[in-house]
C-alpha cells in the first residue's frame, strides 16, 4: 500500500521480518526499494564475527537467486507484483 502511494516518488525501504532471500524477492515484488536486514546481521556477527556476516550475505544472495530463477525471473528489475499471490483470509463468525 505504501509503494502504491508514493508511486515512486520516494524510495520504499523494508526495516524489519527480512530472514530469507524470498523475503527480500516478496518485498521487491511489492515495491521496496531496499530491504535492510538488522537481525541476521547481528546474530551472525555475534556467532561467527565478520565471517559470519560474509556467510549470512552469500547464503540470503543465493536465497534470492534461487527465488529469483523459481519465478522465472533473470533481473532484479523483472521482479513484480503478479509474482506475489495473496490469499484472503476470512474470519470465522462467532
Amino acid at each position: 500500500k505504501v509503494a502504491r502511494a508514493v508511486n515512486k516518488r520516494i524510495p520504499v525501504y523494508v526495516d524489519g521480518g527480512i530472514r530469507r532471500g524470498s523475503d527480500i524477492f516478496k518485498a521487491i515484488a511489492l515495491g521496496a526499494d531496499c530491504c535492510f536486514i538488522g537481525r541476521p546481521a547481528i546474530w551472525a556477527l555475534n556467532a561467527m564475527g565478520a565471517d559470519g556476516v560474509k556467510k549470512m550475505l552469500d547464503i540470503l544472495t543465493e536465497e534470492f537467486r534461487l527465488t529469483m530463477a523459481l519465478a522465472g525471473c533473470t533481473r532484479v528489475d523483472q521482479i513484480s507484483p503478479k509474482h506475489i499471490q495473496h490469499k484472503k483470509v476470512y474470519a470465522s463468525k462467532l
